[in-house]
């Protein structure tokens, strides 16, 4: 039983590939329709959504025509011969590619080794004879962010793969508290200190848009 939009259109798509069309070619409605009857209410009711989408994204168009067929197009034709392809369309709401799947397992595993990354130099600075009260005062305090709930809950979304603008968010403040706790405790004035900020903000800021525009353009973002 079909009960994925995917595997609906790959049920579809397979007309053409089984009648090695190649773009231009039709497949008559005829035979699509002598096989709809082998399935059941739900499954009909399935493909009825998934052509429309198909025929919507480019894959392939309805011809109204006596007899009625189903034209690929060259879309559809570079799609249905290439293993390595990805739909762009037909994906249940909760559903992702496999690239973007990929893409945010690699964001939560790079996630994961900053924050360990961070954890690890503190242990090492801590333990230095020239780490000063203060400054491990300061270490404390920045752990204290890296175990925090903050922390634990973007591990989580990403873990998860529920990435919404409120997790680019969290990144950015987790970063920016980062920021304003090491540049508290540094031995300099106060204009240093400031200018580091600056620096140091409007780099986070521009990850976080490069971010926002690479999970648009992969259709991530919700």
């Amino acid at each position: 039983m079909m009960t994925k939009k995917h595997e609906m259109a790959e049920w579809i798509l397979d007309f053409f590939r089984k009648a090695k069309a190649d773009a231009g070619h039709i497949v008559m409605m005829r035979n699509v329709q002598n096989k709809l009857i082998e399935l059941n209410p739900r499954e009909r009711d399935l493909f009825v959504s998934v052509a429309n989408e198909l025929i919507e994204n480019g894959y392939f168009s309805y011809e109204e025509t006596t007899p009625q067929c189903l034209r690929l197009t060259q879309k559809g034709s570079d799609y249905i011969y290439n293993p390595d392809a990805e739909l762009d369309c037909c994906y249940d709401t909760n559903s992702l590619t496999i690239t973007q799947t990929k893409y945010i397992e690699e964001w939560h595993d790079n996630f994961v080794n900053y924050i360990g990354g961070l954890i690890s130099l503190i242990g090492a600075m801590e333990i230095q004879p020239s780490a000063t009260d203060e400054d491990k005062k300061g270490f404390d305090q920045i752990k204290m962010l890296l175990h925090g709930r903050e922390a634990l809950e973007i591990e989580r979304s990403l873990a998860e793969a529920d990435v919404k603008q409120d997790v680019l968010d969290k990144i950015e403040k987790l970063n920016k508290d980062l920021v304003d706790m090491a540049i508290e405790h540094l031995s300099t004035d106060a204009v240093v200190k400031e200018f580091l900020k600056k620096l140091s903000y409007y780099q986070i800021e521009q990850n976080k848009r490069l971010a926002e525009v690479k999970l648009k353009d992969l259709q991530i973002l919700k």
